[in-house]
C-alpha cells in the first residue's frame, strides 16, 4: 500500500497535481495534528489577520489570541466560508491582505514551495510554517508514501523564504517538524 502511495505521489508531483481526492475525505485530517496548530497560535498576535492555507477543520479558529480575524482557505471547500485555493495551481484566487499566514502540515505537498512564497508575499507580513526537514526524515519513499512531494533539508527550506525576503524570527520543534517564524526584512 505504501509503495503503490508512493508511486501515485510521484505521479502527481510529474504532473504538477494535489491529491485532492485524499484531503476530500476527513477522515485524513488527524486530531494529533491540533496540537502543532495550538503552538503554532503562539506566533499570531491579538487583532491579527490571519490568512489559514490548508485549514482543514480549521482548527487555527480554535486557538487564535483575542481580536483576530480567521480567513480559512483550503483545496476543497469543506465548509461554508473556506475559500479553494489549490497552492499546487498558481496562481492564487483574491486573497486581500492579512497580517500572518500559517501553513500547518502543508508545504511538504506543494510541488514548487518558492512560487508559493513569492505568490504570498505581497498579501502578508509574517509567516507560520511546520515543515518535515529531510534530516528528521530522510526515507525518501518513506516521504513519497506520505504525499510528500518535495524534500528539503532546514538549510534549504530556509533559504526559500530568506531569498524571497524574509528573515527567521524564531524556530521551534513539534515532533519531527520544525516550527518557523518568518517576517519580510
Amino acid at each position: 500500500m505504501k509503495l503503490l502511495r508512493a508511486i501515485k505521489t510521484v505521479v502527481r508531483r510529474k504532473a504538477g497535481n494535489s491529491d485532492v481526492k485524499r484531503w476530500s475525505d476527513s477522515t485524513n485530517l488527524s486530531a494529533t495534528w491540533d496540537e502543532r496548530t495550538k503552538l503554532m497560535a503562539g506566533y499570531i498576535k491579538p487583532g491579527d489577520r490571519v490568512i489559514d492555507f490548508g485549514a482543514g477543520k480549521m482548527a487555527l479558529k480554535n486557538f487564535l489570541p483575542p481580536g483576530c480575524t480567521y480567513f480559512p482557505t483550503d483545496i476543497v471547500p469543506r465548509e461554508d466560508g473556506v475559500v479553494v485555493a489549490d497552492l499546487n495551481k498558481l496562481p492564487l484566487p483574491n486573497l486581500g491582505m492579512h497580517d500572518i499566514a500559517v501553513f500547518s502540515g502543508v508545504l511538504e505537498y506543494i510541488h514548487d514551495v518558492r512560487a508559493v512564497v513569492e505568490a504570498i508575499r505581497p498579501i502578508i507580513s509574517r509567516v507560520a510554517v511546520s515543515y518535515s526537514i529531510l534530516e528528521n526524515k530522510p526515507q525518501i519513499l518513506r516521504r513519497r508514501a506520505n504525499g510528500f512531494a518535495n524534500d528539503y533539508t532546514e538549510a534549504q527550506f530556509k533559504e526559500l523564504f530568506l531569498g524571497a525576503g524574509f528573515e527567521l524570527v524564531s524556530r521551534g520543534l513539534w515532533r519531527e517538524q520544525v516550527l518557523f517564524h518568518f517576517k519580510k526584512s
